[in-house]
């Protein structure tokens, strides 16, 4: 059986809406193959050298999907453009476990008619 939460999410990229999701990153990630789904591995986990925290990617979500594993089993993948272009999976595209994917947010464009706010800087003046 289909989560809810995963028809929401298949529902709202059929209807043509931008997602991003983010997950962390593994040294796995680097040597994936275009035909295979990225998957965190926590015991290869890329650290970041200067926060020492595991490193996380963002990236453009246009799709979701499934790999059967077994009879009535599947692996349930997001399908990412990725910001690397060609220098990853199929033309920039690929796969994410979907539980590898740690947050999911739809992005809504604001009307050209609305003008954002915008907020002053602060300017300092230096004095001698």
């Amino acid at each position: 059986e289909v989560e809810p939460e995963t028809v929401r999410v298949t529902k709202l990229l059929e209807e043509g809406n931008i997602m991003v999701g983010h997950f962390r990153l593994s040294w796995n990630y680097f040597t994936l193959k275009p035909d295979e789904v990225y998957a965190f591995d926590e015991k290869k986990a890329f650290i970041h050298p200067k926060s020492n925290l595991v490193a996380s990617h963002a990236v453009m979500m246009v799709g979701i999907g499934h790999q059967q594993t077994g009879p009535k089993r599947f692996l349930r993948h997001m399908v990412m453009q990725n910001s690397e272009g060609k220098l990853f999976g199929i033309n920039g595209i690929g796969r994410v476990r979907k539980n590898t994917v740690r947050g999911l947010y739809r992005l809504e464009r604001i009307e050209e008619s609305v003008k954002p706010r915008t907020t002053p800087l602060s300017v300092y003046h230096c004095t001698r």
